[in-house]
């Protein structure tokens, strides 16, 4: 099985954020792989007027609009916003005006985003394009089928890709797309890589079939810094947090690991599935149930010594988190609540019906975003 048919898998799933099994076996690397590249997907099909009727009255301004388009991908981008979808790429300012706006097709788009930059990419094609809020916009032909990409607080550019005759490969470029580094990896699927906040060190997120491992390396040598092995376990996402260590999460826990690999704190989760999460430099927040589907569940948030900091019974569906500065945005069915890390309420919206998606921008405000619009929410 190779990562083309791991791209191919996670079409088939409705939402990003299924549990993963924990057998070792290749159907595991998959459904991983499915997990971390969708973790912030969700499709509109359904949404044809969202925020005109009750929610529209919680609106400060006029709505960020976008083209409208299949499959829909959004990021953060500094006070901004990033908007993938199968007809193409849009990148609007902090005041809602399109900065960069190209029309192409994609099968399975897809975006990673900094404060100032944003790549755009489709899952399993060869071109990768970077836009930044001045206007600058780059293409770049990777060759071999795209798997992720992430982008570091730096501005460093973590693409991995197949490649032929190894299980992966993982280059990492500076703003101008210029290569800085690679890796290929001999054994164990390439699902995801980091770039530290420091632009030098490097964390590579690979599996096989009999679990996973993180390995890291410096950016000025080819030598292997160190590893961390969890046999018969897979870690399907990872993040540096602000610390600098590395936060990884499975379905059975979160771990955090220091620039060698070497697990300085974890969390274990006990019988409780994992049902969402979402990373902060600060925190993690993880939702766990005792059942995979259902509202029943706790909303936790941790940090990276492995300890709880907050914690709330939740009895209605999440449908999105959004984390900044010590700050957690839920939006449940029916309102909107901003917890500190501690999960103290700090501000409650109710009657925000029908919503799929929020932002938390680094500004303290919030996105509620449809299918064409993003509705700006000030929650002071």
């Amino acid at each position: 099985m190779n990562q083309k048919s791991c791209q191919k898998s996670k079409k088939r799933r409705s939402k990003g954020r299924t549990a993963v099994a924990t057998a070792a076996t290749l159907l595991l690397i998959i459904a991983a792989a499915a997990i971390l590249i969708y973790k912030d997907y969700f499709t509109s099909d359904s949404l044809k007027s969202l925020f005109k009727n009750e929610a529209s009255q919680e609106s400060e301004s006029e709505p960020f609009t976008y083209e409208a388009g299949a499959d829909q991908v959004f990021a953060r981008a500094g006070n901004g916003l990033a908007v993938a979808s199968t007809t193409g790429m849009q990148l609007i300012d902090s005041d809602g005006n399109a900065v960069i706006r190209q029309v192409f097709s994609m099968d399975i788009p897809a975006v990673a985003a900094s404060k100032k930059h944003c790549a755009f990419y489709d899952i399993g094609g060869t071109t990768l394009r970077l836009a930044s809020f001045d206007g600058k916009y780059t293409e770049l032909d990777t060759e071999r089928p795209i798997i992720s990409v992430t982008i570091s607080s730096g501005a460093y550019l973590c693409v991995t890709t197949e490649e032929t005759g190894y299980k992966g490969k993982v280059t990492v470029y500076d703003v101008s797309l210029t290569p800085v580094y690679q890796w290929f990896s001999g054994s164990g699927y390439v699902l995801s890589a980091a770039v530290g906040p420091d632009n030098s060190s490097l964390a590579v997120l690979c599996a096989d079939g009999e679990g996973g491992v993180i390995r890291f390396f410096s950016l000025d040598s080819e030598k292997e810094r160190g590893s961390f092995t969890a046999p018969a376990e897979l870690f399907v996402d990872l993040y540096y947090m602000g610390d600098g260590r590395l936060c990884a999460i499975s379905e059975n826990r979160l771990v955090f690991l220091n620039s060698k690999g070497e697990m300085v704190n974890s969390f274990d989760f006990g019988e409780n599935y994992l049902i969402d999460y979402e990373f902060s430099k600060d925190f993690t927040a993880v939702i766990l149930g005792k059942y995979r589907s259902g509202s029943e569940g706790r909303l936790l948030t941790v940090d990276s010594n492995g300890q709880v900091l907050g914690e709330i019974p939740l009895q209605r569906d999440v449908l999105s988190l959004s984390a900044w500065d010590r700050q957690l945005l839920v939006l449940y069915s029916d309102s909107l609540y901003l917890y500190t890390q501690e999960l103290s309420e700090k501000t409650v919206r109710q009657g925000i019906w029908r919503a799929k998606k929020v932002i938390l921008r680094e500004k303290g405000d919030a996105l509620l975003l449809s299918a064409y619009s993003a509705e700006l929410l000030n929650l002071g």
